[in-house]
């Protein structure tokens, strides 16, 4: 198996190629247990099997494809061994007429007898572990993990979460109608008088009006009444309320 340096960085190349699921299959791993043991596991394998292992892979992949493309195109597959088996049988072989080569008067080379170095599967195994786990080391140290994920839990916890009532809620909860007179008090929200002709909500439970441009806009960030907070959603017993002159 060849050594990929697909990464600018020397450490991630060595996670790739002898500890892949580091990177790309994280779920495996519940605790530091299982990490440590998983590389164990693979240090534990010498390079020559695992060469031995991606050389089966690689011929059990070719086979399959070779067999699955076969059997998409048998006709063209079938054209072929016809063709081979009549070149094979009823061509004469051509003669060769080149001239032959001149033999050459220079000493052959001298075969190295030497036996290859036996590698220390050992020493890279321990060598690629140490590497690891430094790394790890020093990105759980730069990165301060446990203070991240406490940041960005508490930033959660403080996510205010907006909610409004739906367009069918507040219908059904007030009624709108234009002034038709100057009222005497003013729009909670934006402190301003009701003025005649002016579009105004009243909600039904508590009777309290607004500027209806005012408190649709509240709406659309609340649910509660801006002067007394009650929830326009639960409508509840509404008894003795005042009847107001309202045209939708």
């Amino acid at each position: 198996m060849a050594y990929q340096h697909i990464y600018n960085i020397h450490l991630l190349n060595e996670i790739h190629n002898y500890f892949p699921d580091i990177l790309y299959n994280r779920q495996r791993f519940q605790n530091v247990q299982d990490l440590l043991s998983y590389i164990q596991d693979v240090a534990e394998i010498s390079p020559y099997d695992r060469g031995l292992q991606q050389y089966r892979t690689d011929q059990s992949r070719n086979v399959r494809q070779s067999r699955n493309l076969r059997q998409s195109e048998p006709s063209r597959y079938r054209y072929e061994e016809r063709v081979n088996n009549i070149s094979s049988t009823s061509m004469p072989p051509v003669p060769n007429t080149s001239m032959p080569p001149v033999p050459s008067t220079s000493m052959p080379p001298v075969p190295n007898t030497s036996m290859p170095p036996v590698p220390n599967t050992t020493q890279e195994n321990d060598r690629l572990i140490n590497n690891v786990l430094s790394g790890i080391s020093f990105v759980l140290d730069s990165t301060n993990l446990e203070q991240v994920i406490e940041e960005q839990l508490q930033s959660f916890l403080d996510h205010s979460v907006i909610v409004c009532p739906t367009a069918h809620e507040i219908q059904a909860a007030s009624t709108t109608f234009a002034s038709a007179e100057r009222q005497d008090d003013i729009c909670a929200i934006c402190r301003d008088e009701i003025i005649i002709e002016q579009q105004v909500r009243r909600l039904t439970y508590c009777s309290h009006y607004f500027h209806k441009v005012c408190i649709d806009s509240w709406f659309l960030r609340n649910v509660h009444c801006p002067t007394c907070r009650h929830d326009i959603r639960d409508i509840g017993d509404i008894r003795d309320i005042r009847r107001w002159p309202i045209g939708d």
